[in-house]
């Protein structure tokens, strides 16, 4: 099975109590983040915005303008390349763009990370206990060996130190 490389945006808590603010243009705010991640702006077109949401053009630039409105983001456009449009989030953000952006990456990476190793495990603990046969009918009642696997990995899973640390949040 091939790995996909899978994004994951985020949403300050501002931006996503904003009242506002409409649920779309919320998530293209955390598409803005996290374009903006490397360059501290985001130069995406309302094209690339429309075709990521299943939306026009037009509604892309209505909501881009009420992210403007709102102080969440600034634009700027360069006549001299082309109109290329500069689009620098506001929220969540300090003076030092990248490296706030880069921070709350590697946060949610972290996270991220965290939760794919305890599903990795679980999914070892299924395997072994499956695969080696380790478990005795006695101990299994009437369910298969696959189902009692599936048992014990969930409340491995639910006392482990990871699920603790996740709920206190």
């Amino acid at each position: 099975m091939s790995k996909e490389i899978s994004y994951y945006i985020i949403i300050p808590d501002q931006v996503r109590k904003s009242e506002k603010l409409t649920a779309t243009a919320k998530l293209i705010y955390g598409d803005i983040l996290l374009l903006s991640r490397k360059k501290g702006y985001c130069y995406a077109t309302n094209s690339h915005f429309a075709n990521q949401y299943h939306i026009s053009a037009h509604s892309v630039s209505r909501l881009i303008n009420a992210l403007q409105a709102n102080g969440f983001i600034k634009s700027s456009v360069n006549k001299s390349e082309g109109n290329k449009r500069k689009i620098f989030p506001q929220i969540g953000i300090k003076e030092d763009n990248t490296n706030s952006l880069n921070t709350m990456c590697h946060n949610a990476n972290s996270y991220v990370q965290k939760q794919d190793m305890a599903i990795d495990k679980n999914a070892q603990i299924i395997k072994e206990s499956y695969n080696n046969e380790i478990i005795e009918s006695s101990e299994i009642g009437n369910c298969s060996s696959l189902e009692y696997a599936l048992d014990e990995a969930i409340k491995n899973w639910s006392s482990s130190e990871y699920n603790h640390t996740l709920s206190q949040k």
